[in-house]
């Protein structure tokens, strides 16, 4: 009777594992300039908005003003000793570069009970 011969051989099996990725110069991209997110968490991405925005213009320079000056005590009642004075403007010129500009306000026509007008028409200039 013959006997049974074992022959061991080693078995290379193909390899599983990826393959590095390759380096190479990034093509002509059509959408230059454009950014895309992504990833592979599957969480949301929040990003914040925020705009901010400013501006200025000069009004100019004031070179007159009119206004009324009037005399304003508290509604309550109160003492009578008790008042402030202000300065109504009825007109303001503007002088902005080469052109001047006049503003004119609606003066006080119907005094409220607790305001008195007590000089009317002032006119104050400036130096310029």
């Amino acid at each position: 009777m013959a006997g049974f011969e074992i022959i061991v051989r080693p078995v290379v099996f193909p390899n599983i594992r990826p393959l590095p990725s390759r380096s190479l110069p990034p093509a002509d991209d059509p959408e230059q300039g454009q950014c895309v997110l992504s990833g592979g968490s599957g969480q949301v991405i929040a990003l914040t908005h925020s705009y901010s925005a400013s501006a200025s213009s000069s009004g100019g320079t004031e070179i007159e003003r009119v206004y009324d000056v009037a005399r304003i005590r508290p509604s309550s009642g109160g003492d009578s000793d008790t008042y402030i004075d202000v300065e109504v403007m009825n007109q303001v010129r503007m002088k902005n570069n080469d052109d001047t500009t006049l503003w004119i306000y609606t003066p006080i026509k119907a005094e409220p009970p607790n305001v008195e007008i007590i000089q009317r028409q002032q006119r104050r200039t400036t130096s310029q």
